[in-house]
């Protein structure tokens, strides 16, 4: 494989600036780093009702800040006073677990699963301190520039995959990955939810932890990561053995893509459904489309700058699927 192609040399580079100037840039120009700030040295939870901002769940001030920020952004998209927010983050999830689905996939196979950043699970570390818009192009380029040169004789044993990995693969996205957002979407006590919802960004953690704990003894795939056939697939079992991983993707980001655009839809559709204010929220424009925030530009609440930011975060993502 040519490993300075195109794709590698210009393109996901490019992809790459523009999410670190998504990042850096507009959300500066929203001001959102500033308000996290303020409201991390206030000691109630914003947009609730005096509900105490809890600050600390390790003991270490690095991590207890980035479990803050997740939880004060969280707060704001899914307490349901910003319907934009909410309806854009259940299209975003869909998204991102679609994608680290691919990725995940792709880190398995006999060609990949030796190399160090292959392990999805070490992206917890970069994740959250960024954002997907940076973490995804970094781990592409870092993947295309480091696969080994193959040909035509050698492609089938380096792309091949284990049946048991790939039936493992969706049941522990779904353990790792859907079912705490479920619980986070139906979290009853506000309190409690400052318990849980910061362990949320380590979802990558959760789903080795289920692959690996849980899921590999119910599939009979033994405890080792190593034991895996040498021997090339024929094709149709090769193409097989990664149906059930697709599939999933692909419904993942379909239905929770489908449910939003059909929301958002209707509230243009047949504005009469809805509350005035709401109908205007949940407008497609509001919901998935993304405005610029240039220098000098009025400063936004911080329930629309994270409404933006995640905008932006899912725009920029949205190409890598043709890389994976």
């Amino acid at each position: 494989m040519d490993n300075f192609s195109l794709t590698t040399t210009i393109l996901l580079p490019a992809l790459l600036v523009a999410g670190v100037t998504m990042f850096i840039v507009f959300n500066a120009n929203d001001g959102i780093f500033d308000k996290i700030i303020d409201d991390i040295s206030i000691k109630t939870t914003p947009s609730t009702d005096n509900i105490p901002l809890t600050r600390e769940w390790t003991g270490n001030a690095v991590f207890d800040q980035l479990f803050a920020v997740f939880l004060i952004l969280a707060r704001q998209l899914l307490g349901g006073r910003h319907p934009a927010g909410t309806l854009h983050t259940l299209h975003f999830f869909g998204q991102m677990g679609a994608c680290w689905t691919l990725m995940q996939l792709e880190a398995k196979r006999e060609d990949n699963n030796r190399r160090i950043f292959e392990c999805t699970t070490l992206i917890t570390l970069l994740y959250p301190n960024v954002s997907f818009a940076i973490t995804i192009p970094l781990w592409c380029i870092l993947h295309l520039r480091s696969l080994p040169r193959t040909n035509s004789a050698t492609l089938t044993v380096n792309l091949c995959l284990p049946a048991s990995e790939a039936r493992i693969l969706p049941w522990a996205m779904t353990l790792g990955y859907v079912l705490p957002i479920i619980a986070m979407a139906l979290s009853l006590s506000r309190a409690l939810a400052q318990q849980f919802w910061p362990l949320f960004p380590l979802f990558p953690f959760w789903v080795y932890l289920a692959s690996n704990s849980v899921l590999r003894s119910l599939f009979g795939a033994g405890t080792s990561m190593t034991a895996w056939p040498l021997l090339p697939l024929p094709p149709a079992a090769s193409y097989h053995a990664t149906t059930t991983p697709h599939l999933f993707a692909l419904l993942l980001a379909t239905i929770t893509h489908t449910a939003t655009l059909s929301f958002s839809l209707s509230a243009l559709l047949f504005p009469a459904l809805f509350h005035p204010e709401m109908a205007v929220s949940l407008h497609p424009a509001a919901v998935f489309l993304p405005k610029l925030s240039l220098a000098g530009a009025t400063e936004v609440e911080l329930a629309g700058g994270a409404t933006r930011f995640l905008q932006w975060d899912d725009r920029s993502n949205a190409p890598y699927y043709g890389f994976l």
